[in-house]
């Protein structure tokens, strides 16, 4: 089979193509996963719940919000650790100060200041991206009640009575099995005379 110098121009186009489309994408990936990283993970992004009325109506109880590391602002939304608190969060707006004695917080739908005033140190990351209601399906993901309820009904299939049981077996004839005793020969083989 003869080919043309056309298809070996053709077959390297079409594999430089390919090339460059899984490099593209691989960039990609790399990309998306340097900013998704987890905090928790050594990654700059924070990844919190809203679980509170404070931010209505910006944010509300459910949304999934994203958080990354860097300089915070007045009038930026931050998600902080109060001192005092474990490792508890708190997603709020900087309404004054400053990142070295304290940042003046408050949530939007209040009508007071927070009790704290986070440093640039207590400030885990600056909110860039909100998922509206994907926590309410976390929630329903995670809820023991959820779980529990599959077991018990992976529990009662595996437990249900089938309609035959091994009794009933013995009551029906082997199909395909034949008695040696009847014509002299097996079912497997020929009879000699």
């Amino acid at each position: 089979m003869r080919h043309s110098p056309g298809d070996s121009a053709h077959v390297s186009v079409h594999r430089i193509r390919s090339i460059l489309v899984s490099a593209a994408l691989w960039a990609a990936l790399a990309v998306g996963a340097w900013f998704l990283w987890p905090s928790s993970l050594g990654g700059g992004t924070t990844f919190i719940l809203v679980s509170g009325h404070s931010m209505e109506p910006l944010y509300h109880p459910g949304d999934l919000l994203a958080a990354r590391t860097g300089s915070p602002a007045v009038g930026d939304i931050v998600v902080y650790h109060p001192t005092g608190y474990g490792n508890a969060q708190v997603v709020h707006q900087i309404v004054g100060g400053n990142g070295v004695t304290g940042w003046d917080m408050k949530g939007i739908n209040n009508s007071w200041h927070d009790p704290w005033t986070p440093t640039n140190d207590e400030v885990v990351g600056v909110v860039h991206l909100r998922v509206p209601r994907l926590g309410v399906a976390t929630d329903i993901l995670l809820s023991p009640i959820l779980w529990a309820s599959v077991l018990l009904l992976a529990l009662g299939l595996l437990l249900w009575p089938t309609s035959h049981s091994d009794d009933d077996d013995e009551d029906e004839p082997d199909v395909g099995r034949e008695d040696s005793s009847v014509g002299g020969a097996s079912s497997g083989g020929s009879a000699r005379a």
